[in-house]
């Protein structure tokens, strides 16, 4: 179960910078700044596919060839952006999508289904690892983002503050999102309202759904506010030592959902 978690978290997490490095692009931050993130996304999927080797799945084999695609791709767009070569967008697309697909497969076999109509289930599965891999992978991004404006003079903050923005809209999904998870297997028919009741259930998996949305949801919702703020007045500094308080926040939120959610087979 274990190896199964941190298989899924990361890869949240190499999809997540990877669809945050597309999203951010300007060649005032240089090269440096980019090949530290596709790094950070290639020892995240390496780091995937050690935990996947020990899970004999049905899905082992689909999830390792295309997350092996994805880290070839990412390697590739590291080298074409060490040699400045301003294409190295396309490779980086590619290996975002394969490891989207690997993210997606692990998602769908991550715990046995509950609802009546498991299309519905795999959907909110997916999408729940997803946006919580781009909120995981924004914070990363974001926070180095805010280091690098510590040690490049003259940056435009549109940058931060854009990269600020798009984080706040990540969690605030994450949250709509994890609000229509708890509707569907309320109302949907199947034995969804057995499996909420041992969600907040004081003998069940209470403790770890509250540390979940404590961690992961309230507090990276309050400091990306801050965080904003900080932007708007010009305070680099404030702003990127509360980024890295949020990643401690969404590291440990993360990994608190993915337990939930073998243990309680819902998507939180």
């Amino acid at each position: 179960m274990l190896s199964q978690i941190s298989e899924l978290f990361f890869l949240q997490m190499a999809a997540g910078v990877s669809f945050s490095l597309l999203l951010i692009r300007t060649d005032a931050l240089g090269k440096g700044f980019y090949i530290l993130n596709t790094v950070l996304a290639i020892v995240a999927l390496a780091a995937a596919l050690l935990f996947q080797f020990s899970q004999p799945t049905p899905a082992a084999e689909t999830i390792h060839l295309t997350a092996t695609g994805g880290l070839i791709c990412l390697i590739i767009a590291a080298i074409l952006q060490a040699c400045k070569i301003r294409q190295w967008s396309t490779p980086i697309f590619i290996g975002f999508l394969l490891t989207t697909f690997a993210l997606s497969t692990e998602a769908r076999n991550i715990a046995p289904h509950v609802l009546t109509q498991p299309i519905v289930e795999d959907a909110l599965r997916i999408l729940t690892c997803l946006t919580g891999g781009f909120l995981l992978g924004a914070s990363i991004v974001g926070m180095n983002l805010g280091h690098w404006y510590l040690i490049a003079k003259g940056l435009s903050f549109d940058v931060l503050e854009s990269t600020s923005r798009m984080f706040l809209l990540f969690v605030l999904g994450r949250i709509i999102l994890l609000a229509g998870t708890v509707g569907a297997f309320y109302f949907m028919p199947g034995p969804g309202r057995s499996a909420l009741q041992m969600l907040w259930a004081p003998d069940g998996y209470l403790i770890f759904f509250l540390m979940r949305i404590l961690w992961g949801l309230v507090g990276p919702f309050v400091l990306g506010v801050l965080v904003f703020r900080c932007v708007e007045i010009r305070s680099n500094t404030s702003a990127t030592g509360l980024m890295y308080v949020v990643v401690v926040f969404l590291l440990i939120g993360e990994l608190l959902a993915n337990y939930v959610t073998v243990l309680s087979a819902i998507p939180v």
